[in-house]
C-alpha cells in the first residue's frame, strides 16, 4: 500500500509541475528503495536511474542528496554482481560528499564503508581493511559508541580478519561489538546472534572446535 500512495502521489507531482522537478525525488526514491528491500532489481534501477536523470542543475552537482542516491544505486548494482558499475557510482558518491559535507560525517562513513564491502568482495583485503578502519573512526568521531553503527563497524572490520584467517584479530572486536549490541538492542536482537556465528567462526579457525559448539 506505501508504494501505491508513492505512485499516487508521483503522477500527481508529474501532472502539476512536470517530470523532471525534483519534488519528484522524494517519490523517486521511496520506490526505488521500496522495490530494491523486495529484491525487485530491475524497477528499483528504473527508479534510481529516473532519479539521477533529474538535471543536476536544478538540484546541484555539490547536493550530498544527490551523492546519497547514487550510493543507492552503487548499492543496488553491488546486490546484483555488477561490481564495477557499483565502484564507479559509489566513487562519484563519494567526490560529492566530500565536497558537501567533508570527511567528519556520518554520510562519509557510510560510503567509505560501501567501498569497503565492494573491495572485500572482489578480494582486496587490505584496501577493505583500511576503509572499514577510516569509516569506523569516523563513526566514533560523529556518532559515539552508543550509535547502532559503531558494533556494525566493529563487525564488517572483523569479516575482513576472517577472510584473512586472521581470527585473533576478528575475536577481540566481535567481543566488543556483542557488549554493544546487547547494551543497546538487548540479547535477543538478530545482530546478536550474526555476531555470535562469527565469534564461533573464529573458534573453529582457531581448531577450537569444542569452544564453538557450546
Amino acid at each position: 500500500k506505501a508504494m501505491q500512495l508513492d505512485l499516487t502521489g508521483l503522477e500527481i507531482h508529474h501532472q502539476i509541475y512536470g517530470a523532471r522537478h525534483p519534488g519528484s525525488a522524494i517519490f523517486l526514491n521511496a520506490l526505488a528503495e521500496n522495490n530494491r528491500r523486495l529484491e525487485n532489481w530491475s524497477v528499483s534501477m528504473a527508479y534510481y536511474e529516473a532519479l539521477i536523470s533529474i538535471p543536476r542543475e536544478k538540484i546541484g552537482e555539490d547536493n550530498w542528496m544527490l551523492g546519497l542516491v547514487l550510493f543507492d544505486l552503487g548499492n543496488l548494482h553491488t546486490q546484483i554482481g555488477d561490481y564495477r558499475q557499483a565502484e564507479h557510482l559509489e566513487e562519484e558518491a563519494l567526490k560529492i560528499t566530500l565536497n558537501a559535507l567533508g570527511k567528519s560525517h556520518p554520510e562519509y562513513a557510510m560510503i567509505i564503508s560501501g567501498l569497503g564491502r565492494l573491495a572485500q568482495l572482489q578480494g582486496n583485503l587490505d584496501k577493505a581493511d583500511s576503509l572499514f578502519q577510516e569509516s569506523l573512526q569516523v563513526r566514533i568521531k560523529t556518532l559515539g559508541k552508543r550509535h547502532p553503527y559503531y558494533p556494525g563497524g566493529l563487525s564488517e572490520l572483523a569479516s575482513v580478519y576472517l577472510d584473512k584467517n586472521q581470527p585473533n584479530t576478528a575475536y577481540p572486536l566481535l567481543t566488543e561489538a556483542l557488549a554493544a549490541q546487547i547494551n543497546l538492542e538487548g540479547p535477543r536482537h538478530s545482530s546478536v546472534a550474526m555476531t555470535l556465528q562469527q565469534m564461533a567462526l573464529c573458534k573453529l579457525l582457531e581448531a577450537q572446535y569444542a569452544a564453538a559448539i557450546s
